[in-house]
């Protein structure tokens, strides 16, 4: 992606963050318009960013009471005083639907750039699972159906106890993909961030030990995730331990491919989480682009903050390409971190991938020696007794 397009992007997509959501169809549809496939890329950031796109769907408004229409700019509804919702809401065709009589879709859970979640039941061993259907005014986007397909394929090859499992894949009723997972009972990442506040080092280690094992795995099948964010992993509790769970596959790259399989140029990803290679779209990028992606979900772990002062939408990109991180020591957070895990996680937001851990793997033996080193357990160090004097000879 040239400069230009770039910060063409990244303007439109702090304006239209900063819109009233009944505003935000127009301006997209605006954008449609002139530039159809910058628009593609626009509403899929503003998804991986964790924004709602119901509104995307449809501009129609309807009060939750009496079910009456709205146009554009209402907030309430005047009889009933009610917030307005998207009419999607309430009218969403795939709730209640049975999928190949399997799977029967309750509720919805959340919507994003690519497709709708869903909280379902899978009917024959009465167990919940989450569904994942493609957005329907996504179908017809061979590059998104080709990336959502191909999620399901990686997931399936995916074997690892930290990378979220596929039970199933085909077609709705209404001829749209659908992804079957298991239901995760915890929290997102980013979540417990905002809820909790910062992590302590030892659970940002074993955070990490946790990720970077589902990574060694899809590194090593020729997998770069390129999407990983604290949205991206999954914590719940299985037999009184803390789990981490690697999420979304949907814009992983295959070695294999003979080409990648998104638009020449476009930026694929989170910009408040991508490597320097990743951001200059023309670059070939390897697994070390996953790990400066960690580095700053470490960071963010740690401190609950961007590794750099007064970033924006608009110029985070350029801090990832030109400017050092903040320094993790000296009163950032409330208990300084050590210097051995700050300089671990300095060295993975390195710009170069060469100043970075080799891979996945070497990253793993470097975690597993901080925690079992004194400054994560909290073990003193064994004193050395020197032997007793000699001096003066025998006696």
């Amino acid at each position: 992606m040239n400069p230009d397009r770039y910060q063409r992007l990244m303007s439109l997509f702090e304006a239209v963050c900063d819109l009233p959501a009944a505003d935000r169809h127009a301006r997209l549809a605006q954008v449609r318009a002139e530039d159809p496939a910058l628009a593609v890329e626009l509403e899929e950031m503003l998804g991986a960013d964790g924004e709602d796109l119901a509104f995307m769907a449809t501009p129609e408004l309807r009060c939750p009471v009496c079910q009456g229409a709205f146009a554009d700019g209402a907030e309430f509804c005047p009889t009933h005083g009610s917030r307005l919702r998207p009419a999607i809401l309430e009218t969403d065709p795939m709730l209640g639907m049975v999928l190949d009589g399997r799977y029967r879709i309750d509720a919805l859970l959340a919507r994003g750039g690519m497709g709708v979640v869903y909280r379902g039941r899978q009917i024959n061993v009465e167990r919940d699972v989450a569904i994942k259907v493609l957005r329907q005014d996504r179908q017809h986007h061979p590059d998104v159906t080709r990336r959502f397909a191909r999620e399901a394929r990686i997931i399936a090859g995916l074997r690892h106890p930290n990378t979220l499992k596929l039970i199933d894949f085909g077609y709705t009723p209404l001829d749209t993909l659908y992804i079957v997972n298991p239901l995760l009972d915890g929290r997102a990442l980013d979540t417990l961030i905002t809820e909790d506040g910062p992590l302590d080092v030892p659970r940002t280690l074993s955070l990490m030990r946790q990720v970077v094992g589902a990574l060694v795995e899809a590194h090593e099948q020729g997998i770069v995730h390129r999407d990983l964010k604290p949205a991206n992993i999954f914590v719940e509790r299985v037999g009184g331990q803390e789990v981490f769970k690697v999420l979304d596959f949907g814009v992983a790259k295959l070695s294999i491919e003979s080409t990648d399989q998104t638009a020449t140029g476009a930026l694929v990803g989170t910009p408040a989480y991508m490597s320097p290679e990743q951001i200059e779209a023309d670059r070939a990028i390897d697994g070390r682009s996953d790990l400066y992606s960690l580095g700053v979900v470490a960071y963010v772990c740690l401190t609950g903050v961007l590794p750099w002062p007064n970033v924006t939408p608009a110029n985070v990109a350029m801090k990832h390409l030109h400017e050092a991180p903040a320094p993790l020591t000296g009163g950032l957070i409330g208990n300084d971190v050590p210097p051995v895990v700050a300089g671990l996680i300095m060295r993975l937001l390195a710009k170069d991938p060469a100043r970075r851990p080799a891979n996945a793997e070497a990253l793993r033996a470097e975690i597993d020696a901080l925690e079992r080193g004194p400054m994560v357990t909290g073990e003193q160090p064994a004193q050395q007794i020197d032997p007793p004097s000699t001096r003066g000879g025998r006696r």
